[in-house]
């Protein structure tokens, strides 16, 4: 499982087998950038895999001290909703 909290480049996933990825779509752009060969993409998520992603980011800002995580937790459901 990844969960990719910035912008990606082109092509991605390409190679990708198996796994899962949850990417935050912080410019919109996300779905034009995606290698529709090797991946399948979904928007939004399901209250499974939504609690999931914030146990993940929670983690992430509580080892790291990160700022942005935790400003992403603190305004969850926009969050949320920008998620692939």
């Amino acid at each position: 499982t990844v969960i990719v909290l910035g912008t990606t480049g082109r092509n991605f996933g390409a190679g990708m087998t198996h796994g899962r990825a949850f990417v935050l779509d912080i410019d919109g752009g996300f779905s034009g950038r995606v290698n529709d060969e090797s991946v399948a993409i979904e928007r939004g998520l399901d209250d499974a895999a939504a609690d999931d992603v914030r146990e993940l980011i929670d983690l992430h800002a509580k080892l790291t001290h990160s700022a942005y995580a935790a400003g992403l937790l603190a305004n969850w459901e926009p969050t949320r909703s920008r998620l692939w």
